[in-house]
């Protein structure tokens, strides 16, 4: 009698290490169960699943796969569309070839070919593989969200996650976390690592690619950090993949460089891209900073460590926020948030302040209480039987059983916080309401929507970039000025403008709406008004006016004389938006009549109705600062052309008509002529 063939276990989910970690403790449990199986892991070439895998034992292979590119850039897109035919292609021949029982994927772009290519081939009745779907996080990621409609189980860390799948085919199980990544020795670990048993020891990690806001800062903080001799430093810059633009080593390397020297002390920093057996590194620890992914946060409470945790902005359902707030709720966590800055060579970067996140974690080490309640609070969130119900899902659908339910899952508890998952237009809408005062922010929401405007402002899309713009001047986030600033103006070394034009357009809208007269400003209006994108151009005027015609210069705006020759120019600018705009500005700016009427006289008679209303508005504001008198301006109000064409009941062009004779009425009343 021919033995039965021995179960065969496909694993796939990568890119990052945080898709992969999930499939390794899996798979240590599976082998457990099933001595005599077989394991094969698909994903890319490069990724953290090339160095994982095999180091774990798992034969690799690879298949083609890019993230997704979204369709706005038609060359990317069809790249993207390119790699994923050819990785379906070659998922399909692997999977059709090696025939496995079971394939488990856990999410992120190297695992859509294989999930893919099994639903396929499953449909032609060719294989009859299962499929098994892990998702860590509250918010879908976008290949699981694809993945979850031909699995037969999807596993989640959150019942939140349930009624977001797209059949009902989901079960609670927690995340998955590898035993030999928190059961360390404390006393073995320092010993290994050099480190004296009685340091205080913080433990430093972006992921297995690193982070470039983590790795910034801690350099920056090394200085106050080491400046105790007490304390020890352990970080891991992220090892630099295929693909990635960002090299964590390399810009970890040149931020030391920048340092002042640190002598002796800079024995105390330990350095390394990637840790190959991360449980020495956090059995070692007092703290931890790191990033707010599911996988990280899972193992640092199971380490029982506390934890500084800096979220990454821009991830969809901003479910890293989520995470850290999950933690800092339950007392396991400090959350400390990513601002924006400017760097060299870089448009805008996420940041965190070098100095503050040294007094953060110099104040939890001295702190043995605090971080002691915390451990305990962290150990309380960690469920021990989150493998054994993962495999014991795998294990059914091996065996074609019934499918055990869920059991009680230990876990911190999801904020529902009104702003988290909130996109760019959506949070525009609601600050205009807030601003309209028809909704409130709470004192945390302000938090929450500073830290929101940050990663718009840092982010690769321009489009969301502009959009932060305007919503700095909504949201009043004053601490944001000189960013807009140097949108509206920086120049690269070749005396390029940096920025797309529709973000300098929008960081002027953003600067009127905050009003602040500051020299930045003044400077960045300069070359607005010579920019060559009209939209920009017609934000810089209104801005000007705008700041002129503000509280802190009461009326009398003689310091922006020296505008004045360009903002007389721009009356003849091909764009009618410019000429209207600059009609404005120079009703507020100028301080002599003969400016206003000599520079107004060229639109009298303007082919856009728009224009001589705005010719109309300017000899009001004149008339109203004073500039104008009334006799003057009731003289040139008659030489300008008041026809307009439409259908509206109401004519703009005839109401700044009568605007302007209501404001000479109230100038010859108020004069007593």
């Amino acid at each position: 009698m021919q033995a039965p063939r021995p179960v065969r276990i496909l694993y796939t989910g990568g890119g990052t290490g945080g898709h992969v970690t999930p499939n390794l403790a899996l798979q240590g449990v599976l082998s457990q169960r099933h001595p005599d199986a077989r394991h094969l892991y698909v994903g890319l070439r490069g990724k953290a699943e090339a160095a994982m895998a095999p180091r774990a034992g798992i034969p690799l292979r690879t298949v083609r796969a890019r993230p997704w590119s979204g369709i706005r850039d038609l060359l990317a897109f069809a790249g993207f569309l390119g790699a994923l035919i050819l990785g379906v292609g070659k998922a399909a021949w692997i999977v059709g070839t090696w025939r496995p029982d079971l394939v488990v994927a856990t999410g992120g772009y190297g695992a859509a070919p294989v999930v893919l290519a099994a639903a396929l081939l499953r449909r032609l009745r060719l294989v009859r593989t299962r499929i098994f779907i892990h998702e860590s996080n509250v918010a879908l990621g976008r290949m699981n969200a694809l993945a979850a409609r031909f699995a037969d189980r999807v596993g989640v860390a959150f019942p939140e996650t349930l009624p977001r799948l797209p059949r009902r085919n989901g079960v609670v199980v927690g995340y998955p976390v590898r035993p030999r990544a928190v059961r360390g020795d404390r006393e073995a670990a320092r010993r290994e690592l050099g480190i004296p048993l009685d340091a205080r020891v913080v433990f430093v990690f972006g992921g297995s690619q690193g982070a470039r806001t983590l790795n910034r800062a801690i350099v920056d903080a090394l200085p106050g950090l080491l400046a105790d001799p007490s304390v020890w430093v352990i970080h891991g810059t992220g090892k630099h993949l295929a693909g990635n633009r960002y090299d964590g080593a390399g810009d970890t390397t040149r931020r030391l460089a920048g340092l002042p020297p640190l002598g002796d002390a800079l024995a105390r920093y330990l350095r390394a891209d990637f840790f190959d057996d991360i449980g020495t590194q956090y059995a070692a620890s007092d703290l931890v900073v790191c990033r707010a992914g599911a996988g990280t946060l899972n193992e640092v409470c199971a380490a029982g460590l506390p934890a500084i945790v800096i979220p990454k902005a821009n991830l969809p359902g901003d479910h890293q926020v989520g995470n850290a707030l999950s933690l800092a709720r339950e007392g396991a966590a400090v959350v400390v948030y990513e601002g924006v800055d400017l760097a060299a060579g870089e448009t805008a970067v996420e940041s965190v302040d070098g100095a503050s996140l040294a007094g953060e974690v110099l104040g939890l080490l001295r702190d043995e209480g605090r971080r002691a309640e915390m451990r305990r609070r962290a150990l309380a969130l960690y469920d021990p039987e989150v493998l054994v119900r993962i495999a014991d899902q795998a294990d059914a659908l091996l065996a074609g059983a019934p499918l055990p339910p869920e059991g009680p899952v230990v876990r911190a508890s999801v904020p529902h916080d009104r702003i988290l998952g909130l996109g760019s237009n959506d949070l525009d809408r609601l600050l205009r309401q807030v601003q309209e005062g028809r909704a409130i922010l709470a004192p945390g929401e302000v938090q929450l929507v500073r830290y929101k405007i940050d990663g718009f402002l840092a982010d690769a899309d321009y489009v969301q970039r502009a959009r932060g713009c305007r919503m700095v001047g909504l949201a009043g986030y004053s601490e944001r000025r000189p960013i807009l600033s140097a949108f509206a103006s920086e120049r690269t070394a070749s005396g390029r403008l940096r920025e797309t034009p529709i973000v300098r357009r929008d960081a002027f809208v953003g600067l009127g709406d905050l009003g602040q007269d500051t020299p930045d400003v003044r400077q960045a209006l300069v070359a607005g008004l010579a920019d060559s994108y009209y939209e920009a151009r017609q934000a810089a005027l209104g801005t000007l006016a705008r700041l002129a015609s503000g509280p802190a210069n009461e009326g009398t705006p003689a310091s922006f004389d020296a505008y004045l020759p360009a903002v007389v120019a721009l009356l003849g600018d091909r764009a009618f938006e410019v000429r209207a705009h600059a009609a404005r500005a120079l009703g507020v700016l100028a301080t002599d009549s003969e400016v206003v009427v000599t520079g107004l006289k060229r639109l009298r008679f303007d082919r856009i109705w728009i224009v001589r209303a705005a010719v109309y508005t300017a000899l009001e504001s004149a008339v109203r600062r004073g500039v104008l008198d009334p006799a003057r301006a009731r003289d040139e109000m008659r030489q300008v052309l008041i026809t307009s064409v439409g259908s509206r009941p109401l004519y703009p062009l005839k109401e700044a008509a009568r605007r302007l004779s209501t404001a000479i009425r109230e100038r010859e009343a108020a004069s007593g002529d």
